[in-house]
């Protein structure tokens, strides 16, 4: 909150469970030469909840244009509690206003 001046906006994003019903399995480059691959799960460890990916890149921006296949491995998010964000984002701002990514509704 110190970093922003007095009435300005502050914007963020969160992952949460609900990025599973949207998240994309694949995902392209906007000039179509580099695809990757992402196979979302929940998984759950010592009571904390984690969405991960294992993610594999495909790409003809090579030099020589060939194919290159790279292999990210996993990638593990971990899934705060919104209502705990929403508690600590509560006390530094006087106005909070939660937006879906995706719709921007309330």
């Amino acid at each position: 909150a110190a970093c922003t001046k007095a009435g300005g906006y502050f914007v963020s994003d969160f992952i949460t469970t609900d990025h599973m019903r949207w998240y994309p399995n694949l995902m392209r480059s906007y000039d179509g030469k580099t695809a990757s691959l992402r196979s979302p799960i929940l998984e759950e460890q010592d009571g904390r909840m984690f969405m991960c990916s294992d993610i594999i890149n495909i790409s003809w921006d090579t030099p020589d244009q060939s194919l290159k296949i790279n292999d990210s491995g996993v990638h593990r998010r971990w899934l705060a509690p919104m209502q705990r964000i929403l508690d600590e984002v509560r006390k530094h701002y006087s106005f909070v206003q939660v937006l879906d990514a995706h719709s921007l509704e309330q």
